[in-house]
Order: structure tokens, then C-alpha cells, then sequence
């Protein structure tokens, strides 16, 4: 939770909070195994009319492998590419991993099947 903090007390001082300080707060969250958090942060990056980059998706998207959560990742990759983001290794590959968790074995294989078409 104190990435989150952090970003409140950055605003209350109004100090500069960008795309690079949300994605620096998600990052923390992976590491920190809150794989919810991230996606909230996600959407306060839209709220405030920030750019979200590859890397903050590919942060939450590893949360998620941490916490063995798979579907909220596949719903990522989708708006990724409706943002026109192309997700890159780390992105596939933490998704990936987290179906893994699942008991839907068969959806890594639709996740390759989709990657291959978009030549990664």
C-alpha cells in the first residue's frame, strides 16, 4: 500500500506524478506480491489522462504471475493492443506464466497462437 501513499503525499505537495511514477509504484506492487493494486493504478494512469507504456502493463501483468492470478492479465494484454501498445516479451511472457496457475491448461497455447499472429 505505500506505493499508493507515496503518489497521494506526491499530489498533496503538488509534485509532478507521471507516467514514470505510476510506473514505478506498480512495479513496487509486483514486488511487494499486491497483484490488485497495480490495475487500480492502472486506472488512475487513464483518470489523470497519462500515457500508460508497455512496461507499466508488463509490471502489472507480473503481479499477477505472483499472485497466481491469470485473468486479469489476459484482459490487460486485450486493452493493451486497443491502446495500441504492443505487448513485448516480459508482457507475454508473465502471462503466460500466470495461466500457467490456472486450470484452464489450454490457454497458454492460445496465448502463443495469438502471439505468433502478432510476430512476437
Amino acid at each position: 500500500m505505500l506505493p499508493v501513499e507515496l503518489l497521494t503525499v506526491m499530489r498533496e505537495c503538488h509534485l509532478y506524478t507521471g507516467v514514470i511514477s505510476y510506473s514505478a509504484a506498480i512495479s513496487a506492487c509486483e514486488k511487494g506480491a499486491e497483484w490488485l493494486l497495480p490495475f487500480e493504478l492502472l486506472k488512475e494512469v487513464r483518470q489523470w489522462d497519462l500515457k500508460a507504456e508497455v512496461m507499466s502493463c508488463s509490471a502489472a501483468i507480473s503481479a499477477c504471475e505472483k499472485g497466481a492470478e491469470w485473468l486479469l492479465p489476459l484482459k490487460l494484454l486485450k486493452e493493451m493492443r486497443q491502446l495500441h501498445l504492443e505487448p513485448d516479451v516480459v508482457s507475454c511472457s508473465a502471462a503466460i506464466s500466470a495461466c500457467e496457475q490456472s486450470t484452464e491448461w489450454w490457454l497458454p497455447f492460445e496465448l502463443l497462437k495469438g502471439f505468433r499472429q502478432c510476430d512476437l
